[in-house]
């Protein structure tokens, strides 16, 4: 049966509306560089808006950047190995998420290298990456040499949120707990990611349901628990769950490859 003419025109008239929509918002995407188009990472995260990419040319950029909760990518052009954010001197963490990002709020192939953490009720947290209540996704990035003086997750600090590593190295961090990382709540997951020679621990578990795929935990150190520890308090169900995971010769005086506390 042959609908009437009017009801045909008005989907039509619709259908042109959603089409133009799509056209209008994939055309407002931006393609920006840095430093070509922008002289820094974060002054182009500024200029950004949602479905907007950075795309960062080989070098070393001191600077502590801040993504705003914005669905942006920062990718860079030629990976880990030559490209580096470098936050020494400027007392931060390299990279914040604390903004509800999602899972479009992309980090890709970059050294991320010198930061000390961000100050909450007096403390440090995560020197290299903070996330707080964000899902980010971080690809291919090295995590180095950052510190949390005082505080915890050196490396990475994650509370909250879903946030998703995959394909990175977290090396040569250290902080007085979780050199590392630490996952305090919420459920991240790390699909392909090397801990190494982390001080304080390689990867710290609070409370959290984190999932850990492929990972490799070697040469990291601590009191306790020197690859990696768990915790969770009495009536908390959030546990670790690991697949396919190795520990190598992490040293700690109690439980040197994995640690379990329930409290």
């Amino acid at each position: 049966m042959h609908k009437p003419k009017a009801i045909l025109e008005t989907r039509a008239a619709i259908l042109v509306v959603v089409v133009t929509l799509g056209l209008g918002q994939s055309l407002r995407a931006t393609m920006r560089t840095v430093p070509g188009g922008h002289a820094t990472i974060q002054g182009c995260i500024d200029a950004s808006a949602n479905g907007d990419s950075c795309s960062v040319s080989p070098g070393t950029y001191n600077e502590a950047i801040d993504f705003l909760g914005k669905a942006i990518v920062v990718r860079s052009t030629g990976g880990p190995d030559i490209t580096t954010i470098d936050a020494v001197g400027l007392g931060a963490s390299v990279v914040t998420f604390a903004n509800g990002e999602v899972t479009t709020s992309v980090l890709q192939g970059f050294t991320i290298t010198g930061g000390v953490g961000t100050t909450s009720s007096g403390f440090k947290f995560g020197g290299g990456l903070y996330i707080s209540g964000a899902s980010p996704t971080i690809n291919s990035c090295i995590i180095t040499a950052n510190t949390a003086t005082g505080a915890v997750g050196g490396g990475v600090y994650s509370v909250g949120g879903s946030a998703e590593l995959t394909d990175c190295t977290i090396s040569n961090n250290s902080a007085n707990s979780a050199g590392g990382m630490l996952a305090f709540g919420g459920g991240p997951t790390l699909i392909d990611c090397d801990f190494i020679n982390n001080n304080n621990g390689g990867y710290k578990n609070d409370n959290a349901s984190s999932t850990l795929i492929n990972c490799t935990f070697t040469g990291n150190t601590a009191s306790i628990g020197g690859g990696m520890s768990t915790k969770a308090d009495v009536g908390v169900t959030s546990f670790a769950t690991l697949t396919g995971c190795v520990f190598n010769n992490n040293t700690a005086s109690l439980w040197g490859g994995w640690d379990e506390q329930f409290r």
